[in-house]
C-alpha cells in the first residue's frame, strides 16, 4: 500500500512508478484498441499462435549460439540451449533434471 502521505507529496512527483495506476489520457484509447486488434489479426494470419518446440524457437537458439560465441567466447550447439519463461522456470527445470539424473 502507498504511504498515507502520498497525497501530500503528489504535487512534487514528476513520475509515478507505482504499478497499476495508468494515465488513460496519455494515449488515444480508440487508436490503441485499433492497433491492438490489428496486431492480433496479423498474428493470427501468420499462424504465430501455434506452439513451437518446447526448448524455444530453433532460429532464435541458433542465433544465440552465434551471440554466445562472439560476445562470451562460448561454443555450443543450438540443441544445448533451452529458453525458459524466467529464472524460476529455469531453476525448476534444473532441479527436475538433477532429480532425474540421480534416478538414472
Amino acid at each position: 500500500m502507498r504511504s498515507s502521505n502520498f497525497a501530500y507529496y503528489k504535487s512534487e512527483i514528476l513520475y509515478d512508478f507505482y504499478y497499476g495506476n495508468l494515465d488513460y489520457n496519455c494515449y488515444q484509447s480508440k487508436a490503441w484498441r485499433r492497433c491492438l486488434l490489428d496486431a492480433c489479426d496479423w498474428t493470427a494470419a501468420q499462424k504465430a499462435v501455434v506452439y513451437s518446440e518446447p526448448e524455444g524457437l530453433p532460429a532464435l537458439r541458433h542465433e544465440l549460439t552465434n551471440y554466445l560465441h562472439f560476445s562470451r567466447g562460448v561454443r555450443c550447439l543450438a540443441d544445448q540451449i533451452i529458453l525458459t519463461g524466467g529464472h524460476q522456470h529455469s531453476l525448476a527445470m534444473s532441479a527436475i533434471r538433477a532429480v532425474i539424473e540421480q534416478i538414472d
